[in-house]
């Protein structure tokens, strides 16, 4: 969901699909007993989620993109909502870039390429609650298909 006030300009790229990926930082802490055996528990339910984000841009938007990330998010240290599929689909995400961006990357003649580590205000999952009905979900597509053509109406 995005909290922020400051959105990805609409004249630079989305991030590029290939090669995202979200990891979690561990919301588990584990013990090691005498016994060689641990125990393992949950201790911070909040553990916040990152992502691995790649942009590729023209010789514009490559100085568009750092000024940007220089002047409006104070050299990467605001939030800001960027537009990125998850498992959740494609919408906006509110986001913030971990220390600083890679790049500028020659890709090409007139393309740069830049990544990031960004960590996520939410992270890709659905609310609280409903992963206890995993049939749900993974039926969620066809509900709302069947529930309007099978659902008596009041005529």
């Amino acid at each position: 969901m995005a909290k922020s006030t400051i959105n990805w300009p609409k004249s630079l790229p989305p991030g590029l699909q290939a090669g995202r990926s979200y990891r979690r930082q561990s919301p588990n802490e584990r013990s090691k007993m005498a016994s060689g055996r641990a125990i393992q528990r949950r201790v911070y339910p909040g553990a916040p989620w990152y992502g691995q984000i790649s942009w590729l841009m023209s010789d514009v938007q490559a100085q568009a993109f750092m000024g940007w990330a220089r002047d409006v998010l104070m050299d990467c240290n605001y939030w800001f909502n960027s537009p990125l599929r998850t498992p959740l689909g494609y919408g906006m995400h509110s986001v913030r870039i971990v220390d600083h961006y890679d790049g500028p990357s020659m890709a090409g003649p007139g393309l740069w390429s830049f990544s990031a580590e960004v960590e996520f205000d939410d992270g890709p999952l659905i609310p609280v609650g409903e992963g206890e009905f995993p049939d749900d979900v993974v039926q969620s597509s066809i509900f709302d298909l069947t529930m309007n053509k099978e659902w008596p109406t009041n005529e």
